[in-house]
């Protein structure tokens, strides 16, 4: 193994999965600004929370700090977009 497959190709990975996680951001303004979803169904947010919790427990078992550090960022705004969609409901 070498130190791109053991540290960089990871780290980029979780970086990567960070963006993925904040880029419903711009849409979630609009949301608010407009005071409603209307067309859009919140439920992969309720979804993301949920897969991204049982990668958390997961990552927890093997110890894998990669896959943990994508994962909690997950939950987090997983989290955060189904609370902000149950506000503007």
């Amino acid at each position: 193994m070498t130190v791109w497959d053991e540290t960089v190709a990871p780290v980029v990975g979780c970086v990567i999965c960070a963006y993925m996680w904040f880029s419903p951001l711009p849409l979630v303004r609009e949301f608010m600004r407009n005071g409603s979803l209307e067309p859009f169904n919140p439920l992969p947010w309720v979804v993301t929370f949920g897969n991204c919790t049982s990668w958390l427990l997961y990552s927890s078992i093997i110890k894998d700090p990669y896959v943990f550090s994508a994962n909690i960022i997950g939950v987090g705004t997983g989290l955060l977009w189904t609370l902000l969609a149950l506000q503007i409901l």
